[in-house]
């Protein structure tokens, strides 16, 4: 009986241009179209997502590593900041210097400005250090030098080593240099180094 009446209720629609739902209920092909209409809008009226910053344009880094130990992970120089978020003025390092103190100590890298009357000059091998031309020298069997040119700022790195230092201390200094990128900022460079440690072995003290 109810199979006949939803059978009549379903003619009787077609015939009027409306369609039935399971409930046997009438409803209009106008308010199916506003029911699509109203939900197309409110997608709409939400609006598109917008992408996620990335990493690179949002994250906070460490900046130089202070006299502490410091933790395996991502640090920067750009000449001011030290320690990591959000810097409190108490945080204490020697900007620009770093060993492997609670390691072997026998490993030690410097970077910075050179002095305005330092003579940077001398033979030496074109590599790429931060993603820009430099120039590689082996001063003697325990120092090693890089001057890079960055935003129109030269920069040096020094790497000293003790005598008798390991081959795996010496692998990891220079996976540190290797790691370096440069970030244009506005800062009084124009731009951070970023680095990697991966040992927990590293301060500035």
């Amino acid at each position: 009986m109810l199979f006949r009446m939803v059978l009549a209720l379903t003619v009787l629609a077609a015939a009027a241009g409306c369609t039935v739902s399971q409930d046997g209920s009438a409803m209009s092909a106008g308010s199916e179209s506003a029911r699509a209409s109203a939900t197309a809008d409110g997608l709409r009226a939400s609006g598109p997502v917008e992408p996620a910053a990335s990493a690179t344009e949002s994250e906070v880094l460490n900046g130089w590593p202070d006299t502490s130990r410091n933790l395996a992970g991502v640090y920067s120089w750009d000449g001011s900041r030290c320690g990591r978020p959000p810097f409190p003025s108490g945080s204490n390092c020697i900007i620009g210097f770093m060993h492997n103190g609670y390691g072997s100590g026998d490993v030690e890298i410097r970077l910075g400005r050179p002095p305005r009357e330092a003579i940077i000059g001398g033979p030496g091998t074109a590599v790429t250090v931060a993603g820009h031309d430099s120039i590689y020298r082996r001063i003697d069997d325990l120092r090693e030098e890089w001057v890079v040119d960055i935003e129109k700022t030269t920069i040096v790195i020094h790497l000293s080593a003790r005598p008798g230092t390991s081959q795996s201390d010496l692998d990891e200094a220079h996976a540190i240099i290797d790691s370096m990128r440069a970030e244009a900022r506005d800062n009084d460079v124009g731009f951070r180094l970023v680095f990697t440690l991966t040992t927990d072995d590293w301060d500035s003290g």
